[in-house]
């Protein structure tokens, strides 16, 4: 379970101080600013809920200027990604283009997927990397899909 929460949250944003696309107000980066950490994570239509452990050690950062981080235990993991949001879109979708360096972004390993928030839940479903270029339609998962259904809480203060 930590392992493949790790593998979520990396595959959805590792990075290290990368800008997303550049946020511009009411494009939905002011809603989703804060500091995020896991709480369920669902593949091939089994869910799991987070260990405690996971929960205190996994940080996703969402910056008001775009920038994106993923943290463990306050280290910020060493990989790139360009976050598009398109917050008009019902539902709201996001697409996560991810390279590890030193590879250069690959559009060929762009992560498309749907996002809503609710309070204080942000609930992410996308497809994995390299997994193809179908965008989920519904926050849910199935066997054999390939896609990926996060569920992060913010983070209290």
């Amino acid at each position: 379970m930590v392992s493949y929460l790790v593998c979520c949250l990396g595959a959805l944003a590792l990075v290290t101080e990368t800008k997303a696309e550049p946020p511009v107000p009411g494009q939905g980066w002011k809603e989703l600013v804060g500091t995020w950490q896991p709480y369920s994570s669902e593949k091939d239509g089994e869910k799991e809920l987070a260990p405690a452990d996971v929960v205190k050690r996994l940080e996703l950062v969402i910056r008001a200027d775009g920038t994106v981080v993923v943290k463990e235990n306050g280290k910020v993991f060493d990989a790139k990604i360009v976050v598009k949001l398109e917050p008009e879109r019902s539902p709201a979708r996001v697409d996560f283009i991810v390279a590890i360096p030193p590879n250069e972004i690959n559009e060929k390993k762009t992560c498309p997927g749907i996002y809503k928030l609710e309070a204080d839940t942000l609930t992410i479903c996308y497809r994995e990397p390299g997994a193809g270029v179908d965008r989920p339609t519904e926050f849910a998962t199935k066997n054999g899909d390939r896609r990926v259904l996060l569920v992060l809480k913010r983070k209290a203060g």
